[in-house]
């Protein structure tokens, strides 16, 4: 029972000593090869990602010096980053959406025009030509 008792009250020491959602240096690693694929698919999507990338540069860089509180904190920068890419990504495909959809109507209306100047046109001019010269007198010389 004693033995148990110290298994028990040792497993609890060691648990305690390990901080809540500490961070290994692969488990960073990981997180910062997923946050660059992420970065490559929104920049290859047409998004401006500089900022994104400099986060990036600036977390590889805490992870190359190495220590804790850089552990943590390039941990952070690559969260932040991983956060915002996939909104990044989604914004950038409704903006195109709008832009279709604008093109798409612009050209819906210019066909409309069209067909309108096709029907109309020479009803439209001679109108306009009667109405800007009705003031106008022929007179023979």
């Amino acid at each position: 029972m004693s033995k148990a008792l110290a298994i028990l009250f040792i497993t609890i020491l060691a648990l305690s000593v390990v901080p809540v959602g500490a961070v290994t240096l692969d488990e960073a690693r990981s997180d910062l090869a997923k946050a660059f694929v992420r970065v490559q698919n929104a920049e290859q999507a047409g998004y401006d990602v500089s900022s994104l990338v400099e986060e990036l540069k600036t977390a590889t860089g805490l992870l190359n010096a190495g220590g804790n509180d850089n552990l943590v904190q390039a941990s952070a920068l690559i969260s932040d980053v991983l956060a915002s890419t996939p909104t990044v990504t989604s914004s950038w495909i409704q903006a195109q959406n709008t832009g279709l959809f604008v093109r798409l109507a612009l050209l819906a209306a210019l066909g409309v025009i069209a067909s309108l100047v096709w029907f109309y046109g020479s009803d439209i001019y001679w109108w306009l030509w009667r109405r800007t010269l009705r003031g106008w007198r022929v007179e023979r010389i």
